[in-house]
């Protein structure tokens, strides 16, 4: 359990420090706003669950990747992970097996204004330049007390 109380804290920690840092590319990439409109969608629990509004991109200092889809303050999926060297089509694990910490992320669910954090799944990039971050996550999520939600057939894209 202490160990599970140090990841919850440590992914807290974390949110907090996304949430502080301003969005954006680093000025080498600098992206020319696409046409196209940003989507994020999953199945919760068997049912369909599609953001209201989807965003993402690289913080410049750090380079944490948050891509998050909302559909209000009080719901939504939010996926963070260092943001450099990420391939297309390796599979980014929400847990973290031995010898493999350079292919981990995080996945925070928010289900009215509840945390859960993902104990296990994966994210998959199909597209990943500085104008657009597309590609497929799934999750299974847990407040590691009682809550739990099962996370399926997620998609996101995000033009820069």
């Amino acid at each position: 359990m202490k160990t599970n109380l140090k990841s919850i804290v440590s992914l807290v920690a974390l949110v907090v420090l996304v949430s502080a840092c301003k969005l954006g590319t680093s000025k080498e990439d600098d992206p020319t706003p696409s046409g196209g409109s940003n989507s994020f969608a999953a199945t919760v629990d068997g049912k369909s669950w599609k953001a209201n509004a989807a965003s993402g991109g690289i913080a410049v200092v750090g380079g944490l990747l948050t891509i998050a889809g909302k559909i209000d303050d009080a719901n939504e999926i939010s996926i963070q992970m260092v943001g450099k060297d990420i391939q297309t089509g390796v599979d980014y694990l929400f847990e973290i097996p031995a010898n493999e910490t350079n292919k981990n992320a995080n996945l925070i669910y928010k289900r009215q204004n509840s945390p859960l954090f993902a104990k296990s799944g994966k994210v998959r990039f199909s597209t990943f330049t500085n104008k657009k971050i597309e590609g497929t996550f799934d999750a299974q999520v847990t407040d590691y007390i009682n809550a739990n939600a099962e996370i399926q057939s997620g998609t996101f894209v995000i033009n820069l």
